[in-house]
């Protein structure tokens, strides 16, 4: 279980990739290029290449949000709250 916190330097964002890979049957880029981490909310933001973000298609559950460039390469993803993964 992950819990939220109040500093982005807590969070074990590869355990976080591989959760979300397993769970979803995804594969997730692992250069980080920016992270932007909401402790109100536990929502987590993970950019992995300096491309525009053209589509987001969340997950079925709706704990996540792939976003995707105009080749469809995942660019980000967003975990709505990281607690309930």
């Amino acid at each position: 279980m992950v819990r939220k916190t109040d500093t982005l330097l807590k969070i074990d964002v590869e355990g976080l990739l591989r959760i979300i890979e397993e769970r979803y049957g995804i594969n997730i880029p692992r250069k980080v290029v920016m992270m932007d981490y909401d402790e109100e909310t536990g929502s987590l933001f993970i950019k992995f290449m300096h491309e525009d973000i053209v589509e987001g298609e969340p997950t079925e559950d709706g704990l996540v949000i792939l976003h995707f460039s105009r080749k469809g390469d995942i660019v980000a993803v967003e975990i709505t709250d990281i607690s309930l993964l």
